[in-house]
C-alpha cells in the first residue's frame, strides 16, 4: 500500500499522512519570522519556475489531443481552455496590481531532512532546516487562513504519466456528474433499476466496451442488467431515450453531437439534449483505425516497419499532410505497442464466450 493518501476522491492529489514529517530550509532570519509566527509565502506568479503553475494548463493540452480525434472539435477545445486559464490569469494579475490579498500563493516543503540541494539553494550552506509534523502544521495554516480562503496541501508529482493519469481521472469526474463521484453515486443497483438500450452484441462501442467497463467496476456485464433492450439503430436508442422507454443508452463518444438537432426536430423534445441528458461512464479507448502489417510477409522486416512508421507521422506532423488525413478524422499517428492493445484483447475474448453461449 502506498505511503500516500488521497486529499479526496475528486481532486486526486495525493497527501501524506498527519504524522509524517514535513522540513523546510531557511536562514536565521527566515527561522527567527517562523518562529515569531510568521511563514513568507509567493504568489503564483512570482514562483522561481514560471511553469510550476502552468504545467497544468500544458496537460490538459496534451490529454485533449490524446483523447480528441477531430481536428475541428481539438483546436476548438484548445482555443476554449486557453481563453479561459487567460482570464483567470488576468483576474490573478489585476489582483496583485491592485495589491489585493487576493489570489493564488504557494509555499513548498521538503520531505528530506538532509537534501544537499535544499542546503545550497534554500541556505547557503550556513542556514537551518525546521521539522513539522504534517498535521499539525496543515491545522496551523487552516487556522490563519480563515473562511475566505481555500487551501489545497499535496504531493508535487514530477512523474510525467502520473501526472497525465491524475488529470485524466480528474477530467473524467468532472465531465460525468458535476463534481461527484459516478463511481460511488451509481452503483450496480442504481445501474439495474434502469431501463437500458443496447446494440449488438458485436458492436464495440454499443456493448462491448460498456460491458467491459461494467465488468471492471462491478463484476458484471449487460448480460446481468435486468431491464436491456436491444436496437436496431443509434437513432433508434436515442429516440427511445427522448420517449422515456429506456433511461440509459450505450454509444460512442460524440452520438450526441449527430443526434442533437434530431433530439427536438424529430424526437419531440423541447430543451436540448444537452441540457436533458448526461454522462455516467466512459469506457477505455476504442482502437477503430489502426495501421497494420503482415506478420508472414517475407518483404515486412524491422527496417520496413520502421520506414512505414516514420513517414505516416512525417506525413501527420505537417499542416499539408493533416488537410490530407483529416479525411479520415485523422489527426495525426504515433507508434503503437503490444499493451495498447490489452483491452482489446478483452472485447475479443468477452465476443467469443459470447458466441460461444449463443
Amino acid at each position: 500500500m502506498s505511503k500516500y493518501k488521497h486529499i479526496d476522491d475528486f481532486i486526486k492529489i495525493p497527501q501524506l499522512n498527519n504524522n509524517d514529517r514535513l522540513f523546510h530550509y531557511t536562514s536565521a532570519a527566515g527561522v527567527k519570522g517562523i518562529t515569531d509566527g510568521e511563514f513568507w509565502i509567493t504568489e503564483s506568479h512570482f514562483l522561481n519556475d514560471s511553469t510550476e503553475f502552468t504545467i497544468g494548463t500544458d496537460i490538459c493540452m496534451e490529454i485533449l489531443e490524446k483523447h480528441m480525434r477531430n481536428p475541428r472539435r481539438l483546436l476548438y477545445a484548445k482555443d476554449m481552455l486557453m481563453e479561459q486559464m487567460r482570464k483567470y490569469y488576468r483576474e490573478e494579475q489585476e489582483d496583485t496590481v491592485s495589491g489585493s490579498a487576493e489570489g493564488s500563493y504557494v509555499i513548498s516543503f521538503c520531505t528530506s531532512g538532509d537534501s544537499l540541494l535544499m542546503w545550497s539553494e534554500y541556505s547557503d550552506f550556513m542556514g537551518y532546516c525546521m521539522e513539522f509534523e504534517y498535521g499539525k502544521l496543515k491545522e496551523t495554516f487552516q487556522e490563519h487562513c480563515g473562511n475566505d480562503s481555500t487551501l489545497f496541501d499535496g504531493k508535487v508529482i514530477y512523474d510525467h504519466d502520473e501526472q497525465i493519469e491524475l488529470l485524466e481521472d480528474t477530467i473524467e469526474r468532472l465531465l460525468l456528474s458535476d463534481g461527484e463521484d459516478y463511481k460511488t453515486i451509481y452503483g450496480w443497483d442504481d445501474l439495474d433499476s434502469a431501463n437500458w438500450s443496447v446494440m449488438s452484441s458485436s458492436s464495440p462501442a454499443g456493448y462491448i466496451y460498456p460491458a467491459l467497463w461494467m465488468q471492471d467496476r462491478y463484476g458484471k456485464g449487460i448480460t446481468d442488467l435486468s431491464n436491456a433492450v436491444q436496437s436496431d439503430s443509434y437513432a433508434s436508442a436515442f429516440a427511445r431515450l427522448a420517449s422515456g422507454q429506456v433511461d440509459v443508452l450505450v454509444t460512442y463518444a460524440d452520438a450526441r453531437r449527430d443526434y442533437e438537432e434530431n433530439w427536438t426536430s424529430e424526437y419531440g423534445r423541447s430543451a436540448s439534449i444537452w441540457e436533458e441528458t448526461n454522462v455516467i461512464g466512459v469506457t477505455d479507448p476504442i482502437y477503430n483505425d489502426t495501421v497494420c502489417v503482415s506478420k508472414t510477409s517475407p518483404y515486412m522486416d524491422e527496417n520496413l516497419k520502421t520506414a512505414i512508421q516514420t513517414a505516416l507521422i512525417n506525413i501527420g506532423n505537417t499542416e499539408e499532410g493533416k488537410a490530407v488525413i483529416a479525411i479520415y478524422s485523422h489527426n495525426g499517428y504515433e507508434p503503437a505497442q503490444s499493451s495498447d492493445y490489452d483491452k482489446e484483447r478483452e472485447a475479443q475474448k468477452l465476443i467469443q464466450e459470447l458466441n460461444a453461449a449463443n
